[in-house]
């Protein structure tokens, strides 16, 4: 589960930052409720012009950890381009980043796999403005997916998916089923 809250920091020069919360273990039975919570921070800049965007964020910043060890901090560095293509909305993501962002197949421990990055992208594409068709590929895992905005005037959205369609992720023998729940609130 997790929440997150964004912010406008210079409406002149298009500058935003996001505050991300993850909290892992929501299940009470596993040894209890949020045993973990981890705050993820990213800044970004809008160009009209070009209608793209680029953001310098890090993710796994440990707030507080019960169980085993410590998450290790995940830097990262994106751009992102919104194209319209015959009058269809197409964005495309590219970036790069260390730790959780590395290849699957790098097995190393997290606080070793800080020194390295990997490239990461993904790519939508809406054939209706409350639908999208996404493909995803981090970590060297490429996973695909449908996104769907039920109701235009609610701020609802919900994402089916197949998760390690490749199957890059040792000892998966076919994809993961995979959805998502969304509510976003502008104030």
């Amino acid at each position: 589960m997790g929440t997150g809250f964004g912010f406008e920091i210079s409406k002149e020069d298009k500058i935003g930052a996001v505050f991300g919360l993850d909290l892992g273990s929501i299940n009470p039975s596993d040894g209890g409720a949020f045993d973990r919570g981890d705050l993820s921070i990213a800044i970004g800049k809008y160009f009209d012009a070009y209608n793209t965007g680029v953001s310098l964020g890090v993710k796994n910043i440990t707030l507080w950890y019960a169980g085993a060890g410590r998450n290790i901090p995940s830097y990262y560095a994106a751009a992102t381009k919104v194209a319209v293509i015959n009058d269809y909305v197409t964005i495309m993501n590219i970036g790069f980043g260390n730790n959780a962002f590395r290849t699957i197949t790098d097995t190393r421990p997290s606080k070793d796999r800080t020194s390295k990055v990997s490239p990461f992208g993904s790519l939508a594409f809406y054939p209706a403005p409350q639908l999208s068709l996404v493909a995803d590929y981090t970590a060297g895992i490429t996973s695909v997916g449908i996104g769907v905005v039920p109701v235009a005037a609610w701020p609802i959205s919900l994402t089916l998916g197949l998760y390690d369609v490749a199957k890059a992720v040792q000892g998966h023998d076919k994809a993961i089923f995979i959805a998502s729940l969304a509510y976003a609130h502008s104030f």
